[in-house]
């Protein structure tokens, strides 16, 4: 005989949206990437059994069943992201995207003061509920996954660095003819700055300055600073595959890893340490944990 069997799966309304974090189930209900993977025994809730206990060939006398165990349905979760955030986030990577034509792309927005991630983007993203057309690079949540080198968002690190350490303080003047130099290198700067303050080294992204910041306070500093903030270390938020970077101990520095780190070089971040580390600069220096649920 035919018999027909009701069979569920996921849909996900917002199709492309937050795609990445939220990841997907598969055929067999189980989350397989994402915050389904992670919590997936909470979302998923377990069957129950149920026992026949009497068989009838009659319709108007069916067998009896007898329940053993009750199925407990899943539970929710509710995540800190604000799907308008999160939508204008992924619209502007669309259009940067366009315009440079890079290979990804990333965007984080987070309350510095709670650490809630009200948007977590990134591009490559896909179809949640045509998840087997995408490739696992498209697939990839990018700002916990991958990491980069900051480059000139390490700066304001450095100074604050400086400051903490009583190097540095309002009054501090930096000079900028166009380089500095250092160990015997010149150290190219965009433009000669002249004289310029804290504030004014930061804003023009002075290379030189920074060069002088370097010189001003010891390696040990420098790197608890940098560790302070969370760089070299997972941040702890609810993704899977979090990396933690890279930031090598002073011990494996050479006479130039110093400056270079103020350059934001010899040094790997995620997207979410760097929004976190800055979220602190803007929470009056402490340190919140960025988190999701």
């Amino acid at each position: 005989g035919v018999v027909l069997e009701s069979n569920y799966r996921r849909y996900y309304p917002q199709k492309t949206l937050a795609s990445n974090l939220i990841g997907f189930t598969g055929t067999d209900k189980h989350g397989l990437e994402g915050i389904e993977f992670l919590y997936d025994k909470t979302l998923r809730g377990y069957p129950g059994l149920a026992v026949q206990e009497g068989i009838s060939i009659s319709d108007n006398n069916p067998g009896r069943m007898r329940v053993v165990t009750p199925p407990m349905g899943g539970s929710n979760i509710n995540l800190t992201i604000d799907s308008f955030i999160q939508h204008t986030l992924e619209r502007e990577l669309e259009e940067l995207v366009k315009k440079y034509e890079p290979i990804d792309a990333v965007a984080v927005a987070m309350d510095p003061n709670s650490g809630e991630i009200l948007g977590m983007a990134c591009l490559p993203n896909f179809d949640l509920n045509d998840f087997s057309a995408s490739k696992p690079e498209q697939r990839r949540n990018r700002p916990v996954t991958d990491s980069f080198e900051p480059g000139s968002c390490m700066k304001i690190i450095a100074m604050a660095s400086a400051i903490e350490s009583g190097k540095a303080g309002h009054g501090t003047r930096f000079y900028c003819r166009g380089y500095g130099e250092l160990e015997g290198r010149r150290i190219k700067c965009h433009g000669a700055h002249g004289l310029v303050d804290m504030d004014k080294a930061i804003a023009e992204s002075c290379n030189a300055a920074m060069a002088q910041v370097s010189q001003m306070i010891d390696s040990n500093t420098l790197y608890r600073t940098y560790k302070l903030f969370g760089f070299g270390d997972i941040s702890g938020i609810e993704a899977p595959g979090e990396i933690t970077g890279v930031l090598n101990p002073p011990s494996k520095w050479s006479g130039f890893s110093a400056a270079s780190l103020c350059f934001g070089q010899e040094l790997t971040t995620t997207a979410v340490q760097l929004v976190a580390a800055y979220s602190a600069i803007a929470n009056d220096g402490i340190l919140v944990k960025p988190h999701l649920i």
